[in-house]
């Protein structure tokens, strides 16, 4: 599904900086399809560095505002207080991961102009493999 950016963060009422939302210019929202379906999220921005930016400003409440999409609110869930990102590499690629328990419950990666959001690094790395 492609959908307007604005209309995609103001449905689900994000908390993503004004400034990270204005940077994307289109994204698709699907599911790989295995055990389990795995959501993601692919964004195209305009410029990289303000996109970076607003996701890092965005990790705070990022996991609660994708849980509709991605299932998993971690502070809802009482998993988690804060939710406190790490950096990782997948598939060669710089990533930052939320994990609980030892499970990645959101992983995003940046390359050039597109942004990567999933629920796990085996759905990301497999997403990255995919881009062009």
């Amino acid at each position: 599904i492609q959908l307007p950016p604005e209309a995609f963060f103001s449905t689900l009422t994000t908390s993503a900086p004004g400034s990270f939302i204005r940077t994307v210019t289109t994204m698709v929202f699907g599911a790989r399809i295995g055990t389990p379906n795995e959501p993601f999220l692919i964004l195209k921005v305009r410029n990289r560095n303000d996109a970076l930016g607003g996701m890092l400003e965005w990790e705070r409440t990022m996991n609660a505002d994708l849980a509709p999409l991605f299932g998993e609110d971690v502070r809802r869930l009482g998993l988690l207080a804060t939710p406190d990102f790490e950096d990782t590499t997948v598939r060669g690629v710089d990533a930052r991961t939320l994990t609980v328990d030892g499970r990645v419950v959101t992983a995003y990666a940046l390359l050039d102009s597109v942004l990567i959001l999933t629920t796990s690094e085996e759905a990301l790395g497999a997403l990255i493999e995919e881009q062009p």
